[in-house]
Formats: C-alpha cells, structure tokens, sequence
C-alpha cells in the first residue's frame, strides 16, 4: 500500500525486539522463535525492494535457451541459511503466490527455525501486548501456482529454487 504499513509495521518490530531484548522484556516465547544470541542483527529480505521485480533475466547466450539467475535471487538460498527465523508481515493471499511460497521453503530448507513464521500484525507499533503468533505456515510446492506469476520468466527461477530447498531437506 501506499502507506507501506507491512515495511513499517516490520520495522517496528525490529525496534521493539531490538530493545526488548536489551532490557529482556521480550517474551520468552517470541526471543525463543528466533535466537538468544547476545549479539542479534537484524537483517529483512523485502522481495519488492531487495530485487528488481521488473528485470527480465538475461539469456545464457544467444544459442542456450533459459535464463542465468540473478545474484540477488540466486544469494536467497544463503540469506535464508545465515538466519536465525522468519518475521513476516503475513496474510492469507500469500499462501497462493508461488515467490511466497519459494520463500517459505527456503527457509523451511535452511533455517534452524524456518517452519515457524512469527506474524507481524497489521500497523503493529511496539506495544507491551505484541499480539504477535508464532504460525505453523503449511508448505506448499510453488511450482504449482506459476500460472499466476506476472514475470513469466521468473518461472525456471521458482523451478530452481525449489529443487535447491527439496534437496536440502
């Protein structure tokens, strides 16, 4: 949207936990989804804003048909193995978007934590009474909804991606 509310109400809660966890007023529940390092960064991957969702993949070569996947997509794999956990600013509509579903499998196939997403509620702003849930998301193969991609080339990149996480499992 407009307002960016799910980028804010995720900064937010980068703050929040940031400061709760100084003074250790973060919910054990909500500390324990993600890590107890002393020394937490926090890092977001935002697909609008961490790639171009518009860049067409360049061709292999003139002869090889497919595409090379990009640095910044080809690099989602290993952020998803240098996280502790899953934030997300979740709703129901992302269950069906095959770039959603690829996230959440990665991370599924990569993180200590990846089969629980701590959900970020709308326009949260750091209150004592989070109102935060840790979800059991279900996974789904996103190869089955590619039909719906608006980027058609995108879809060997989903293709590839799956089958990195289902071999990492």
């Amino acid at each position: 949207d407009a307002a960016h509310s799910k980028a804010t109400a995720l900064a937010a809660y980068g703050d929040w936990f940031r400061e709760g966890r100084a003074k250790d007023a973060v919910p054990v529940d909500i500390a324990w989804a993600l890590t107890l390092d002393d020394d937490l960064e926090i890092f977001w991957w935002i697909d609008w804003c961490c790639t171009d969702q518009d860049k067409l993949l360049p061709k292999k070569s003139a002869n090889e048909p497919g595409r090379d996947a990009r640095p910044d997509i080809a690099a989602l794999p290993a952020y998803a193995a240098a996280s502790a956990g899953i934030v997300a600013a979740w709703t129901p509509e992302y269950a069906s978007r095959p770039w959603c579903r690829a996230e959440l499998l990665l991370a599924y196939a990569f993180m200590t934590k990846g089969k629980n997403v701590l959900v970020v509620p709308a326009g949260f702003a750091g209150s004592s009474g989070h109102g935060m849930d840790e979800e059991e998301i279900v996974l789904a193969d996103p190869r089955e909804t590619v039909d719906t991609l608006t980027n058609p080339n995108d879809r060997p990149v989903i293709a590839s991606l799956t089958g990195v996480a289902e071999r990492s499992t």
